[in-house]
């Protein structure tokens, strides 16, 4: 990234897939597990967004009213880096839910409501997911698309318990921010021997090598879902016209 330049310059753009967003058209035209695909890949769309506004805030040098000593910013700047690689990871969250969603094509016998959309991703995750392909015998899918994301990205392999420890185990230590000894001070003497005495610490978190790791992730998985947007959603999804009459017969046809 040049001096002048932001992290935005370094990614793919995807602003084309908030065009996904279904309007009166997509419903009159395309089944309820389309309607419900595109749905997620606009929630998706809008977590990258975020996870992404928030490594670009880690560039600022002036937070203005917002952080002024050197303590505040460095406090900003772990909240930053936090909140992005939990968005991050919540996109991975409703990449699943992309899949999901496209195959429960028994959804089509309902016209689309948010009760049904909420419903239809309940107990969704990788596990249940890589049974639903195996049942729905999508080995190309499973194997050659999926799996190889999932299990091989090197940047996923890392940012996965990185936010699995921040969700379920406890927060990370930042460089300044507070102590986070592994021993006590006092040290015990045995056999003329010191004996150090641990405590219980936080993991550290490292903000720039951080920040690096998502970068990449993002490149890594920007790629892998434009190739699988591109797989599963009809060509002419995102066309927003259509005779009158022929979406009003659709309309009343489908509720």
């Amino acid at each position: 990234m040049s001096a002048t330049g932001t992290i935005y310059d370094e990614l793919a753009d995807i602003n084309s897939w908030v065009n996904f967003t279904p309007g009166e058209v997509q419903y009159a035209r395309f089944s309820t597990n389309l309607i419900f695909t595109a749905m997620k890949i606009t929630d998706l769309y809008y977590s990258l967004c975020i996870a992404r506004a928030n490594l670009h805030f880690l560039d600022n040098n002036d937070f203005g009213d917002y952080a002024k000593d050197e303590q505040s910013i460095k406090f900003i700047k772990s909240m930053h880096i936090q909140n992005s690689l939990i968005f991050y990871n919540i996109a991975v969250d409703y990449s699943w839910q992309v899949l999901w969603l496209y195959y429960m094509t028994d959804l089509n016998t309902y016209p689309p409501t948010s009760k049904l959309y909420e419903k239809a991703i309940e107990g969704c995750n990788y596990e249940e997911l890589m049974l639903g392909l195996t049942l729905e015998r999508d080995f190309k899918m499973r194997d050659n698309i999926v799996k190889p994301f999932f299990q091989k990205n090197a940047a996923y392999s890392k940012i996965r318990p990185m936010y699995n420890y921040l969700k379920h185990r406890g927060t990370y230590h930042f460089d300044g921010l507070g102590l986070n000894r592994k021993e006590m001070m006092l040290k015990l003497v045995r056999n003329g021997q010191p004996v150090d005495l641990p405590v219980v610490y936080r993991k550290e978190m490292d903000i720039e090598l951080t920040k690096s790791l998502l970068l990449q992730f993002d490149r890594d998985f920007v790629e892998y879902m434009f190739y699988l947007i591109d797989v599963l959603m009809p060509k002419d999804f995102t066309t927003i016209t259509i005779p009158f009459n022929e979406m009003l017969t659709a309309l009343i046809n489908k509720y």
